[in-house]
């Protein structure tokens, strides 16, 4: 079955990130000739087109990226209506990269960013602007309830985070071992640091929470709200005013006072 999203360049990754988290599987490039991506059993084609065999993880998938965001041009239904016998175009497309392995992209080169594959790979167009994306990653040594509440954490600061960190994707990848934040765009020494101390307290905080719930409540004070979690995460002290700093720049509001105050500056 298939169903055309007409995604490209940055668009495109995003929608693969999105099938990786929904079906927990890793996305591989599969370079020429195809530029497709393979996500388990899904391809997700050049032009985006999304494509799988299984018919009920096909409609799975589909609803979840609906309630994501991602509208296809046809439904479901009306697709698999037209579409073409299985044995056709699929196959053929998929032969040829499997005759060699496809390397898969490292933490190194910026998970799943298209801008970063080889020269014979690129394509002028999916070069996009997201070159500084960092991921970063921590060994998965997560059971499926501390997983659940490191998920409902992230959740319950979610407008925070966004905005803090200057992202829309809050996504989490579980693969080959690893828990994978690919949350980041920017990569100076300080700010790596500071994003890599976040994920780690993260990590440790639904390790030991006995239960999180994934509520988000309005906040009238961004600065002093996200300033109060990260106290609670163990951003305390002098060894950490950097990281804070860095963490609070883009928020609103006063990290010294509740309800706001005349300064609108962190608290050193």
């Amino acid at each position: 079955m298939k169903v055309e999203y007409n995604r490209q360049g940055a668009a495109r990754k995003e929608l693969v990130q999105a099938i990786s988290a929904i079906t927990g599987e890793r996305a591989k490039y599969l370079f020429l000739p195809t530029k497709a991506y393979r996500i388990g059993s899904i391809m997700v084609w050049k032009n985006g087109a999304m494509e799988c065999e299984d018919g009920e993880l096909f409609q799975k998938v589909v609803k979840e990226l609906e309630a994501r965001g991602f509208k296809p041009e046809e439904t479901a239904a009306e697709q698999a209506a037209t579409e073409e016998t299985p044995e056709q175009e699929p196959v053929k497309e998929t032969a040829e990269p499997d005759a060699n392995p496809e390397p898969e992209l490292s933490q190194e080169t910026a998970e799943l960013e298209e801008g970063t594959e080889p020269e014979t790979a690129q394509e002028p167009e999916e070069t996009p602007e997201k070159v500084d994306t960092l991921t970063i990653s921590f060994p998965d040594d997560f059971t499926e309830e501390d997983f659940e509440k490191l998920q409902n954490l992230v959740a319950s600061k979610a407008g925070l985070f966004k905005k803090a960190l200057g992202t829309d994707d809050l996504t989490i990848i579980r693969s080959e071992g690893k828990i994978n934040f690919p949350w980041f765009h920017e990569a100076d020494g300080a700010k790596v640091q500071a994003y890599s101390r976040l994920v780690k307290a993260l990590c440790q905080f639904a390790k030991n929470a006995k239960r999180v719930t994934a509520k988000e409540h309005e906040v009238p004070n961004e600065k002093y709200a996200f300033r109060c979690f990260l106290l609670r995460l163990g951003f305390i002290g002098k060894e950490y005013k950097d990281c804070r700093k860095i963490l609070l720049e883009k928020l609103s509001g006063s990290a010294a006072f509740r309800n706001g105050g005349k300064k609108d500056a962190v608290s050193q």
